[in-house]
């Protein structure tokens, strides 16, 4: 993967039990955490020490799953954080990026019925936290 050929260290976290279902399709929210991720590794090129990961918090009982896609990156400017995602916001170069990969994560998440958010602390790294409800009473 171009995250490993850049010597990107990639760390993921699981819950032992599989969460139940969420309300959004398996092929959105695989365009979330790409998205994501992808983010994660521009801002992480050329970094030593370099890492990006993937935390999953789920507990027996709770209504929520967390999934936390972070980063040791540069971090996400405070003057800029309440624009990333906004539609056509980008901060990548011209043709580097459409500034829309954001919006459509959101746009996702909330349509399932969760939230995104992001925490941030300039050159100490970058969270992206994802809260989805889980369907009640479905068993896997």
């Amino acid at each position: 993967s171009y995250i490993e050929r850049d010597h990107i260290r990639v760390r993921v976290s699981a819950v032992d039990t599989l969460p139940p279902p969420v309300y959004a399709s398996k092929g959105e929210l695989d365009d979330v955490w790409l998205n994501l991720l992808i983010n994660a590794h521009d801002a992480l090129v050329g970094r030593p020490g370099a890492q990006v990961g993937i935390d999953i918090h789920w507990r027996e009982g709770d209504s929520q799953v967390e999934v936390v896609v972070w980063d040791n990156g540069p971090g996400v400017p405070e003057a800029i954080r309440d624009k990333i995602f906004k539609p056509f916001f980008t901060t990548k170069k011209v043709g580097e990026g459409t500034g829309i990969g954001l919006h459509i994560c959101r746009q996702v998440v909330e349509r399932a019925g969760g939230t995104i958010e992001v925490e941030s602390q300039e050159e100490i790294g970058t969270r992206f936290i994802v809260r989805l409800p889980v369907m009640q009473g479905v068993l896997i």
